[in-house]
């Protein structure tokens, strides 16, 4: 007989509290202070002493990158990179359905036409090999999101890209130390944009960082995020642009937080590792294959219901079941990103629509008719966990996996649960 279930009134799986995000130790805040007093600073240098320079250097060559900028946000710094990629109205990017908004928003933004491609359901980024039946003579940029900390297979991409002279632009907010086959974001593309907002493996609050091995497209960035001006060169406005600069408080807290990234990336490994195992042997649960990467961030751990287990049991049904559990994990997105009230209404800038008034006349914008068949499955069965759950000190593989094994064991009652919501 099953386990009464914690939502039911039955014993609770997981009491311990889980380890809190963002982590802040007294090195942060010598850091922190350091940078007011040593650069006397407190907006972003330019100088060789300054603490954004350094963070900029040294995050360039932790993930084997010549160049680091570092900016306000991830979402500028895609915005930046679409604009020194040349997008103008009516230019189709490539982009996937299963991401957070910056990624598409950023095409619009620039003029341009975002064109959705479905998912590969063993990484959830991009599918590559079925990119060709969203690819028209339109197309000018492709922009591979690295989900969770899964890298999308650039090597491959790249090879798609070139001969057709498609640009790559590549959205690592999730990917902080990510490496697989030996590359890092930024290697196969014309670089890599990462995130320091608040939940990131790396967290300055909010903050970016673009990473290239192009002393040109490097240059273009820091002109784009410094008013259109150009570091070290002749005086003056080249471009219009904007201040998207980070500051010195934010680069001394990043660097702090450099030193211990990869013991907080280890113990996520080994931990999620762990419950890979567990995980294979619970029925109505699947996982994502890690594998095939050196160094998985694991900013999120993915978890899938098998449908086959389930039936029509509806996600949000068992993801309380899990909650109650003491398990902590989301529903992800719990639909594309072509469902967003914006995509289905329409409703965008005025000089946006006045740029693409042939693209919307033309239907192009309308993203009502657009079912991408992976991306809809995996809104109705793709479950996250953050990667600060796996920090926690208690252990976690164990008793999440006896979380899960409990939810399973009871699916009858889960069944029930179902129809009476």
């Amino acid at each position: 007989m099953a386990e009464r279930l914690a939502i039911d009134g039955g014993p609770k799986t997981i009491d311990e509290p889980v380890a809190p995000w963002p982590q802040h130790t007294g090195s942060d805040e010598d850091w922190v202070v350091r940078s007011v007093r040593e650069s006397n600073a407190c907006a972003s240098a330019s100088t060789a002493v300054g603490y954004t320079i350094r963070f900029e250097r040294e995050f360039a060559e932790m993930h084997g990158r010549r160049y680091g900028v570092a900016c306000c946000s991830c979402t500028q710094g895609l915005e930046a990179m679409v604009a020194i990629a040349g997008i103008e109205p009516g230019d189709e990017v490539i982009v996937p359905p299963y991401t957070f908004m910056a990624t598409a928003a950023c095409v619009i933004r620039a003029g341009g036409v975002p064109v959705f491609g479905d998912v590969d359901p063993l990484t959830m980024c991009l599918d590559i090999r079925r990119l060709d039946e969203v690819r028209t003579e339109r197309t000018k940029a492709v922009i591979p999101v690295h989900f969770g900390g899964f890298m999308d297979d650039m090597v491959a991409l790249r090879r798609w890209a070139e001969p057709l002279g498609i640009t790559v632009i590549e959205d690592a907010a999730q990917a902080h130390a990510a490496r697989r086959d030996g590359w890092y974001p930024g290697e196969h593309s014309m670089g890599a944009v990462f995130s320091f907002q608040r939940n990131k493996n790396m967290s300055a609050g909010e903050g970016g960082v673009y990473l290239t091995d192009d002393e040109d497209l490097m240059l273009a960035f820091r002109e784009f995020i410094w008013h259109g001006t150009r570091q070290g060169g002749a005086p003056g406005h080249f471009s219009i642009s904007s201040n998207l600069r980070i500051t010195e408080f934010q680069s001394a807290l990043l660097l702090a937080q450099m030193e211990r990234l990869e013991e907080q990336t280890r113990k996520r490994m080994d931990a999620c590792d762990a419950l890979d195992l567990l995980i294979d042997g619970i029925p109505g649960f699947t996982r994502l294959d890690a594998s095939a990467m050196e160094v998985h961030p694991r900013h999120l751990y993915i978890v899938r219901l098998d449908r086959a287990y389930w039936g029509g049991v509806k996600k949000a049904t068992v993801l309380k079941a899990l909650q109650a559990e003491g398990v902590v994990i989301g529903a992800g997105y719990d639909y594309p990103l072509y469902r967003n009230p914006v995509f289905v209404d329409g409703n965008y800038p005025s000089v946006y629509r006045a740029a693409n008034a042939e693209a919307i006349a033309a239907g192009r914008l309308d993203f009502s008719s657009v079912v991408l068949p992976e991306v809809e499955r995996a809104c109705g069965d793709v479950m996250t966990m953050p990667h600060f759950v796996f920090l926690s000190d208690y252990a976690v593989a164990e008793r999440v996996g006896s979380a899960l094994a409990k939810v399973s064991e009871a699916r009858d009652r889960i069944a029930e649960m179902d129809e009476e919501a």
